[in-house]
């Protein structure tokens, strides 16, 4: 749609700027353009300056007819910007001679225009005029079928400015009761309104303000009741058919049954071809029309805009505009025409509105804050809602009629949220509950802990629970061993003890077959004798490693053994998967199945977890096995049962520091209790590294080894200064010395 600013205030008589109802419009999803348009023959005259004299007077303007010059006597420096621009513009009414004038500055397009006035009358003349040339182009929303009209477009700047919308009234004087009045009755009726009105001499022309608003939109016709009735369809949406009644008269009366036949006939055939006017229409002298305003249903409103521009201004009617569209065209017919005779309204039954219950509560639980009630009810007010009943807790509401987009309550609350303004939502983070409804099962952590080691190149194998003397002496002694009672045979004699037995032949198995990547793991539960002659049943995991860590290819030249290191880092990342927890806690073991050195308890809150290790070399020899085999077993209920609090992970916006620390300290300290210890000293180390490790035979000797630590210093609200950084160290290393014994090069 494109008109000027001026057809609106026609029904929005707010004082705003033109760029105010463009971004009221445009929040609202309304695309808006305002451009200005200004033509100067029509209205004004150009004006050029001769001289400019300097005077005591204000403004003393002599005007020559002939030439159309100007002599300004004037004392101020203003009137030379109208000079270097040559802007000055006068109406027909202004121009006098010897009269004192004002000179009005406006803007358009960054140009400064100057206009000649001398009352406010003339301020106002020129006024409305500009405003003809302030011209918006708007395309309103696909669901508001309702503001595809200037009247559409007025009532909704009216409800989001909180003012009222301006419709004057419209009185015709009707003739009396005759034989031309019916009142209709049936269901293919109800939609419709009509009136029979008598009109003579038709070939006059149209007015000057009608030609005026359908030239401007490329609308014009040389048929004066087809520019009639696009007018209406402009400012009202009101979609009407004029059809000339070729009635039988018997003393001027009109048939009942000819005219139902004719309303019904003309709604059907005519409307679907789309005609506004019938092709055998006959101009005559005298005549007599029927006028027909029919409430269109949407379905057909987007038929009707896809084929012609201008049914674009079409939208769904309602029995108040209705009428007011038939009155104007009667009021327009009376300026233009002699009318005769005018017939009574058709009187249209009353139908069930549509209502909707709006909970209080409802709004507020969709929108996720809190409304007041009284600025939901002036929004629905605003709308055009009516209600039907008022309570605290719920409103009954009837939506308007023109509104066909309303129809559940979450229409109402997008519309309420709308008005209210989006940028009025406070920012507020959600706050939920998030209730667990299910636990999960022993099945599903043990299938978790199952996916973490197959990602890891791992694979499963399942043994028997029964194992026998020579694999059971690998591990335990004959003094705790579970004999069966009445054994199938002498190989599934014993209950095993541990995991790793049956796991060492199967791992023997694999090898003898060619295989020097080995890496498996069993679940299984063991059994173990207590003090009193009891059996004890433990669900424990096991993995092995054995031989080359990469798979065998041609661009793979240096491929190395698994060393201890490798399994150990993935015994920490299947325990920090399942736990909260940063590091784990290890001491040395002395397991007489594993080697000295490579030997570790594995704890968590001082509770022994299982352990980890090497396996020594006298069972390597004995299974003829030429690789190292690493290994570690666990108890799963003591691993997953364990619970810790939630870390809370800081996000660090300020650099972090580095300092290196380098020890000699005793080789029978492990270095995971001296990173804890300064963990623990200040809050402010972050984290720690061993960057290298140095033997050496003077060190040896006196039984000691050499360590270098990466401290990470940050703080989470400032940047941390030398002299902080340097006492933070000082105090680690003095500590370090009193519990560890420690010297610090």
């Amino acid at each position: 749609m494109k008109f000027p600013e001026i057809w609106i205030k026609k029904f929005f008589k707010k004082k705003t700027n033109s760029k105010s109802i463009k971004d009221i419009l445009n929040k609202n999803g309304f695309e808006t353009k305002n451009y200005w348009h200004f033509s100067v023959k029509k209205k004004f005259f150009h004006l050029k300056i001769k001289q400019i004299f300097n005077k005591t007077y204000k403004y003393i303007v002599y005007y020559n007819n002939k030439k159309k010059e100007i002599n300004i006597y004037n004392n101020n420096k203003y009137i030379h910007k109208i000079l270097n621009n040559n802007n000055l513009y006068c109406t027909k009414q202004c121009i006098k001679k010897n009269v004192i004038f004002n000179i009005l500055k406006k803007t358009s397009n960054k140009e400064n225009l100057y206009f000649l006035y001398q009352n406010k009358q003339d301020i106002y003349y020129i006024n409305q005029i500009l405003q003809t040339h302030n011209i918006f182009q708007i395309k309103p929303p696909n669901n508001r079928i309702d503001c595809h009209n200037i009247l559409g477009i007025a009532r909704e700047l009216c409800c989001l400015t909180n003012t009222k919308l301006h419709i004057k009234k419209i009185s015709i004087n009707k003739t009396k009761k005759s034989d031309n009045y019916f009142s209709l009755e049936g269901k293919n009726y109800k939609n419709y309104k009509y009136i029979i009105v008598e009109i003579k001499n038709l070939n006059k022309k149209i007015s000057k303000n009608i030609k005026y608003k359908l030239d401007y939109l490329n609308l014009i016709n040389n048929d004066i009741l087809l520019n009639i009735i696009n007018y209406i369809i402009i400012e009202y949406g009101q979609y009407i058919y004029i059809h000339h009644l070729e009635l039988p008269f018997l003393k001027n009366k009109i048939s009942k049954t000819y005219l139902h036949t004719k309303i019904h006939k003309i709604l059907k055939k005519k409307l679907s071809k789309f005609q506004i006017i019938d092709k055998h229409f006959a101009y005559q002298k005298t005549t007599k029309l029927l006028l027909i305003a029919p409430l269109l249903k949407t379905k057909f409103i987007k038929k009707i805009n896809k084929k012609s521009k201008l049914f674009s201004y079409i939208s769904n009617t309602y029995n108040k505009i209705q009428i007011l569209s038939l009155k104007k065209i009667i009021k327009i017919l009376k300026k233009h025409f002699s009318i005769q005779k005018i017939s009574s309204f058709l009187k249209e039954p009353k139908k069930k509105n549509n209502t909707i219950n709006l909970y209080f509560d409802d709004v507020c639980h969709i929108l996720g804050f809190k409304i007041k009630k009284s600025i939901i009810i002036n929004i629905l007010k605003n709308i055009g809602c009516v209600f039907h009943k008022t309570n605290p807790t719920y409103l009954k509401i009837i939506p308007p009629k023109w509104r066909k987009d309303l129809n559940i309550k979450e229409d109402l609350v997008e519309e309420i949220i709308r008005i209210y303004g989006y940028n009025n939502i406070p920012n507020i983070s959600p706050k939920t509950n998030i209730i667990i409804t299910k636990k999960i099962t022993w099945d599903e952590k043990i299938y978790n802990i199952k996916r973490l080691l197959i990602d890891q190149q791992y694979k499963e194998i399942i043994n028997f629970h029964f194992s026998n003397e020579k694999k059971e002496i690998l591990v335990n002694k004959k003094k705790l061993f579970i004999y069966i009672n009445n054994p199938l045979s002498n190989d599934i004699s014993i209950l095993r003890s541990s995991l790793i037995p049956n796991m060492l032949y199967t791992l023997k198995y694999n090898l003898q077959r060619q295989n020097n990547r080995i890496k498996i793991f069993e679940i299984g539960t063991c059994y173990l004798k207590t003090n009193i002659n009891k059996i004890k049943k433990i669900h424990n995991i096991c993995a092995m490693v054995c031989g080359y860590k990469n798979i065998k290819h041609w661009n793979i030249k240096n491929n190395r053994l698994f060393n201890f290191y490798d399994l150990k880092h993935d015994l920490e990342y299947l325990i920090y998967k399942n736990n909260n927890i940063k590091t784990l806690d290890t001491e040395i073991a002395l397991l007489p199945f594993l080697e000295e050195k490579k030997n570790l308890n594995i704890k968590i809150n001082n509770q022994n977890i299982g352990y980890l290790g090497q396996i020594s070399k006298k069972i390597q020899k004995k299974l003829d096995i030429k690789y190292p085999i690493f290994l570690f077993e666990i108890n799963i209920k003591k691993c997953l049962s364990y619970k810790t609090k939630k870390n809370k992970f800081l996000f660090y916006k300020y650099p972090l520091n580095k300092r290196d620390i380098t020890l000699i300290i005793n080789k029978n300290i492990l270095i995971n209790k001296i990173i804890q210890k300064c963990l623990s000293l200040n809050k402010l180390i972050t984290d720690i590294y061993v960057i290298n490790t140095f033997n050496n035979e003077y060190l040896n000797i006196k039984n000691k080894k050499n360590i270098t630590l990466r401290l990470i210093i940050q703080h989470n609200k400032k940047t941390l200064t030398d002299k902080n950084i340097n006492t933070i160290i000082i105090n680690c290393k003095k500590k370090l010395k009193k519990i560890f014994h420690a010297e610090i090069t």
